[in-house]
């Protein structure tokens, strides 16, 4: 679109202020999204500007700190002040965040700082304080961008502290972990990706603190390329690697790599969270304790197949350790948002075929891709017979061998099951969905 020309109403929004300061005197300047509102459609961002507002002079931090809260109270827009002694952090309602000071006290919070390694590769140090009125609350991984942590560390690493400080909701494919969405100025969690979590806690692939800490992180990550975004960041980049040997990885293994801006946002995410779980020990119990009670939650509606899948996977583990084999070398589990399916698939290892002479002796004169085949059937025979055993009635029959692609180039045969689950029911309480047709 040409944006010098104009369908609807035009407003426009400040979205992060930052003043840099130089002895004594200040440059403050504000980021500016235009938007545009047509008939009854959602406004969409046009584009954003920074504007330059008045220079001022200051005498100390604390009347330094009293100017910059105006100019946040006046914008509804958060402040990063940058000044020869120091940071300062100040979120759109005049309220200091966090400080971080060259030596001595923090004069604004008006106590002693905390040595905090912000990032560990390049050792980085920094000694900051941080509002304690303002930790401890954060108990949902959707409020994780507004955490002070997280705004400090965003500070230090981009010109400004987005206004939009939450992440909203999506609707997308399993793969896709987070969006940010340029023409709306939002970040949002997937919530495909937000269920598969709870599900993997429940069957035991993962801990309630790793599937809290991965959403969080995945917040992060968006938010900071909406923080990208507004402040005129190129995108570059993406989930192919550096090099063309990365590249090739991605396309063989099927597993990406973040180059560009997504390996930025990705270190961000990365320093923003070691940060806060140092500073902020208490939410990180909150959001562990929140996913503990939204995965019960979760195990009531689906009912008795997480458990099964939990105790198949327990089972499987206890025949290795007893027969001294690997038998079990993938237990993944993904959606099907289309055909509104959980999908539940296993992986088997070379081993697998060791168990069934039957098999081995089958296995002598086949190709590779045939040996796969005959270690998928191993497997399946393994699962139902604990399906069996152990009277997983969920389970029992529903496993089945099929192709299922890897890479862009490869697909192996592995042991799987389709159970219905509701995902479109999603679709409908969410703030974008990506599979909607005007997308």
């Amino acid at each position: 679109m040409n944006w010098d020309e104009t369908e609807g109403e035009i407003s426009r929004e400040v979205h992060g202020c930052r003043i840099k300061c130089d002895d004594k005197r200040c440059e403050p300047s504000c980021f500016e999204v235009e938007w545009e509102e047509v008939e009854e459609e959602v406004p969409y961002a046009r584009g954003v500007d920074e504007i330059p507002i008045p220079t001022f002079e200051y005498e100390n931090a604390e009347d330094l700190f009293r100017k910059a809260s105006e100019i946040a109270k006046e914008k509804r827009a958060p402040v990063v002040v940058d000044y020869p002694e120091g940071l300062m952090v100040i979120d759109s309602e005049g309220e200091i965040e966090s400080e971080v000071v060259k030596e001595g006290w923090c004069p604004v919070l008006k106590k002693d700082p905390v040595d905090l390694e912000v990032d560990e590769v390049k050792k980085i140090r920094v000694k900051a304080c941080f509002n304690d009125e303002k930790l401890g609350k954060t108990s949902d991984w959707y409020e994780v961008p507004e955490h002070p942590a997280v705004g400090l560390v965003t500070a230090l690493n981009r010109p400004v502290v987005g206004k939009e400080r939450k992440a909203y909701t999506a609707f997308a494919e399993a793969g896709i972990k987070g969006i940010f969405v340029e023409e709306r100025m939002m970040s949002a969690l997937n919530v495909v990706y937000e269920n598969l979590k709870k599900i993997d806690v429940a069957t035991g692939l993962d801990t309630p603190d790793e599937a809290a800490e991965d959403l969080a992180r995945t917040a992060i990550h968006e938010y900071a390329h909406y923080v990208d975004h507004i402040t005129g960041e190129e995108y570059k980049g993406g989930w192919w690697g550096e090099t063309p040997l990365q590249s090739l990885a991605v396309a063989l293994t099927g597993r990406p790599i973040p180059a560009g801006s997504e390996l930025s946002s990705e270190k961000l995410a990365e320093m923003a969270w070691k940060t806060l779980k140092d500073v902020d020990p208490k939410s990180v119990e909150k959001m562990s304790r929140r996913m503990k009670e939204e995965t019960d939650r979760l195990k009531e509606d689906v009912g008795k197949i997480l458990d099964d899948l939990r105790t198949l996977r327990e089972k499987i583990y206890e025949l290795e350790e007893k027969e001294k084999r690997d038998y079990l070398c993938g237990f993944d589990i993904t959606a099907d948002i289309d055909r509104d399916n959980l999908e539940i698939l296993l992986t088997p290892c070379p081993e697998t075929i060791e168990r069934y002479p039957d098999l081995k002796r089958k296995a002598e004169d086949l190709q590779p891709r045939e040996k796969y085949e005959l270690r998928a059937e191993a497997l399946k025979r393994i699962v139902d017979e604990i399906a069996e055993s152990e009277e997983l009635t969920t389970l029992a029959g529903e496993f089945e061998v099929e192709d299922v692609g890897v890479s862009l180039f490869m697909s192996i045969p592995k042991v799987v099951m389709k159970e219905p689950y509701p995902w479109s029911d999603l679709a409908s309480e969410v703030d974008i969905d990506l599979t909607a047709e005007w997308w």
